[in-house]
């Protein structure tokens, strides 16, 4: 045991299958999962350890970090991986045959399905916008959405009831057309993302004799997963089962006790439904947070304090800046038609329609409803067709904001490579000094952490002295 964290030591002496590490961020939770992961390390033959992350780039860090600690500079297949690949490896090790549906066949197929529709049963509340802009992208994302939250066609029907009235009802509308899609998804034997996890849980469900090679799982005797802040109810479900077939389940969650309920509302959700569904099988760990982690005061901690910390109760005499507004809105159309009246007031008290702005997160789905409520409320728009990421400066900036403290490889080579670098800005440093920083990130093998960054500049010193030292040995023998 030496060596090992105490936290690591808590998870491997749990007299339980299942432990769920929580606490805010920067607390260790990752770290712990990383070394939990190491403690099932293999010389030579990787981990008996799976790692689920949420999504690429979790999966990238996770796989960078591994990479990190390696003793050798060397990880033969890092098991990481998301519940997606999981459920592929699940299926392909049943012999389940399922093909996926990319996004842009998923959409042709509900395009299809509405003309059919249209034609035949008829869509007496979606019907006057089945030929909308953003309508398929927008039932796409509400079929994802149920599939997520395991509520399948049948589920829906029984919620919603027979009809109390013959008016139009866009629920029941959504109900056809998703009975549809899913009838030909299983016609044609495909599945999307979400319809692929339900397969690989009832494999997994329905094979509970089989063994852990028999259901893709081979060598596995430990799980653990990171960077969630929620489960599907099918994802859920997959841990269970999956909890039955490995030494230990290990979970982290970022919750904590500190009085602000309404921050960790949605985790202490997830925790609860975790509680339920684990029962006797869960242990519960508290990870506190790192004194050497606690961030310094900065000037806009105040506001930042006041905005986001929803559970903090407002003191007397304290007021937002008075160029600062905040919405709540409930929903995009809310949303944007809370904004074009606040715009409306502006052009009113004088403000021209060049000086103003508008950012969305997404201009596909906010595009169509900006260009409606704006027309309705006669607020001229010059729509651009270039996401505020693509362009270069702003590209710029947002890489040097997301510059960590580990200095990952890729980060540091955009910045130190972009023509708005100006490494003088930085102090006596010029263009040589960027070529020499390349260098060594490029030969010296950097991934990440200045240690490494350290450790690439020693050698390459030592190999410097090295070469000139032979250089002058040559020169004086000649």
């Amino acid at each position: 045991m030496a060596g090992q964290s105490q936290i690591l030591r808590q998870i491997l002496q749990s007299d339980r299958c299942v432990v769920v590490l929580h606490g805010p961020a920067a607390a260790g939770k990752t770290t712990a999962g990383l070394e939990f992961y190491r403690h099932y390390q293999r010389p030579g033959e990787g981990s008996a350890c799976l790692m689920i992350a949420p999504n690429i780039q979790a999966i990238g860090y996770l796989k960078r970090s591994i990479l990190k600690s390696s003793p050798g500079g060397a990880v033969m297949s890092p098991a990481v991986t998301s519940f997606s690949a999981v459920a592929a490896k699940i299926l392909g090790a049943c012999s389940v045959k399922s093909q996926s549906l990319p996004t842009y066949r998923r959409r042709l197929l509900l395009r299809q399905i509405l003309d059919d529709m249209k034609c035949s049963i008829g869509l007496p509340a979606l019907w006057a916008v089945a030929d909308a802009p953003g309508l398929i992208v927008a039932l796409d994302r509400t079929i994802a959405e149920l599939k997520r939250a395991a509520v399948d066609p049948e589920s829906l029907s029984a919620v919603i009831g027979p009809a109390r009235s013959a008016e139009p009802d866009k629920i029941r509308d959504l109900l056809q057309i998703y009975r549809r899609y899913q009838e030909r998804m299983q016609a044609a034997n495909r599945h999307d993302v979400e319809g692929q996890l339900w397969l690989a849980r009832d494999c997994l469900r329905d094979g509970e004799a089989k063994t852990n090679e028999q259901v893709g799982l081979g060598g596995v005797s430990a799980v653990v997963v990171d960077g969630f802040l929620d489960f599907t109810p099918t994802q859920l479900e997959m841990l269970v089962l999956l909890a039955r077939r490995v030494d230990k389940l290990a979970i982290t969650l970022p919750y904590t006790h500190d009085g602000r309920g309404r921050l960790w509302q949605w985790t202490n959700r997830s925790l609860d439904r975790m509680r339920h569904a684990f029962a006797a099988d869960l242990d519960e760990i508290a990870c506190p947070p790192s004194e050497d982690a606690k961030p310094e005061i900065q000037p806009l901690q105040p506001l930042w304090e006041k905005v986001f910390n929803i559970d903090a109760k407002c003191q007397q005499g304290q007021s937002l800046p008075a160029e600062l507004h905040l919405t709540a809105a409930s929903g995009i159309d809310a949303e944007v038609a809370s904004a074009a009246r606040r715009i409306k007031r502006l052009l009113a008290d004088g403000c021209r329609a060049g000086q103003i702005a508008v950012l969305a997160r997404s201009m596909d789905a906010y595009s169509p409803i900006i260009q409606q409520i704006f027309a309705e409320h006669e607020i001229p728009i010059s729509p651009r067709t270039e996401s505020l990421t693509d362009v270069s400066i702003i590209r710029f900036v947002l890489d040097v904001a997301s510059l960590s403290p580990e200095f990952e490889f890729q980060n540091v080579l955009r910045i130190i490579k972009s023509s708005y670098f100006l490494p003088s800005a930085l102090g006596a440093f010029d263009a040589a000094t960027v070529t020499t920083a390349e260098a060594v990130i490029r030969q010296g093998n950097v991934l990440l952490g200045r240690q490494a960054y350290d450790d690439a500049v020693g050698r390459m010193a030592r190999a410097a002295k090295m070469a000139t030292e032979q250089a002058d040995g040559n020169i004086e023998e000649s």
